[in-house]
């Protein structure tokens, strides 16, 4: 069986998903935890869902239900306050959900700690003590950087313009190579395309 982690606010809880006809092949990639990571239409939570369907154990974005539920939070109409307050929500349920992630199976997440680094930056915030210490004691297997689509369309949970969406893209690469990771870049490809990119690469 492979798993789907759900998010509802501060709830975490484990899906349990019917065995798919790929599953010698999901066993087949290396067991660990890897991110895949971008601004706002570069695509990752398709190639997510994608991997979803093929029955993968994926992780969703902590924030999107959070921000979902409290659209006043949103980073285009919210103070600097309430920016610091979301992205302590955040926080706390990344690391409850990185809690609850096997080891044992390759697992993706849509994001990581390190994401909301970057996520303050742009907002011009430095990010807090406890997110810099979460970002350094967390260890992913590998970091999947998708590439900005061609046409910008905002997704009207994460609120950038395309020029702070271009900015948060240079961001995200700099917050997880600052950690010594070395992100791999997904080039602009068939949702497809991609998700057979990532699973070459967590095979190697």
């Amino acid at each position: 069986m492979f798993y789907n982690i759900k998010i509802k606010l501060n709830v975490v809880y484990i899906v349990e998903i019917k065995s798919k006809e790929n599953l010698d092949e999901c066993i087949a990639l290396k067991s660990g935890v890897y991110v895949i990571t971008g601004a706002p239409c570069t695509g990752k939570t398709t190639v997510i869902n994608e991997l979803h369907k093929q029955g993968y154990f994926t992780v969703e974005e902590p924030s999107r239900p959070i921000l979902e539920k409290y659209p006043e939070l949103r980073a285009d109409i919210a103070s600097n306050e309430a920016i610091d307050r979301l992205q302590k929500m955040i926080l706390k349920v990344q690391i409850e959900v990185e809690r609850n992630i096997p080891r044992d199976k390759p697992v993706f997440m849509d994001g990581g700690i390190p994401s909301d680094m970057a996520f303050c930056r742009i907002r011009g915030l430095e990010p807090f003590k406890e997110l810099l210490e979460a970002g350094s004691k967390t260890k992913y297997d590998g970091v999947f950087i998708m590439d900005r689509l061609p046409i910008y369309q905002n997704d009207g949970v994460r609120q950038q313009t395309e020029k702070e969406s271009i900015e948060l893209q240079e961001l995200l690469y700099r917050a997880y190579t600052s950690l010594g990771y070395k992100p791999i870049k997904v080039p602009v490809m068939a949702p497809e395309e991609r998700v057979e990119l990532i699973k070459k690469m967590c095979s190697k």
